[in-house]
């Protein structure tokens, strides 16, 4: 008779349940895995059935990397779902979901690049509408007056939100 390894099941108490509940009543939020060391590590699952090199893209263009179960404080990968084979973290029916790593502090930078970037492309939106029109302008007249008529009532404002890294880390 062939061995069949049994599967690990493990108990949240119902009082966790229920106050992860109270704090999200509308949906089912992913739980948090915590990394050993804490805020050690981010996790992200990469999702093999997005496309045949997804999986690689995100390891060799984005810079993650396979996640190891010493990776994880507070319990075995089963208890989040996963399985442990062939050196990686996988869930899903086919093993399609594997659980990726990179370390916070470079998680944060690219963060901030990220933020940056998106910061520089936003100067000078407010001076978009009255380019625009002036480029009109040299086509005719009435396109241009069409354009600077119409946007009388726009109005483009910048805005910066604050938001806390440690909102988006395991």
């Amino acid at each position: 008779m062939p061995y069949v390894k049994k599967p690990r099941v493990t108990t949240v108490a119902r009082r966790d349940v229920i106050s992860r509940r109270l704090a999200n009543p509308m949906g089912n939020e992913s739980l948090a895995i915590p990394s050993n060391p804490p805020k050690h590590w981010v996790f992200r699952i990469g999702n093999g059935a997005i496309s045949p090199d997804h999986i690689w893209r995100m390891r060799q263009q984005k810079g993650w990397d396979f996640a190891e179960p010493a990776d994880i404080a507070g319990g075995l990968p089963e208890d989040f779902g996963f399985e442990h084979r062939n050196g990686r973290l996988i869930r899903g029916d086919r093993g399609q979901e594997v659980l990726l790593k990179m370390l916070a502090s470079e998680w944060r930078l690219i963060q901030q690049a990220k933020s940056d970037q998106n910061t520089k492309q936003m100067k000078g939106i407010k001076d978009i509408p009255q380019r625009a029109a002036a480029e009109l302008g040299d086509e005719g007249s009435e396109a241009a007056d069409f354009l600077h008529n119409s946007l009388k009532h726009v109005e483009i404002t910048e805005k910066k939100e604050i938001l806390r890294s440690e909102d988006y880390q395991s």
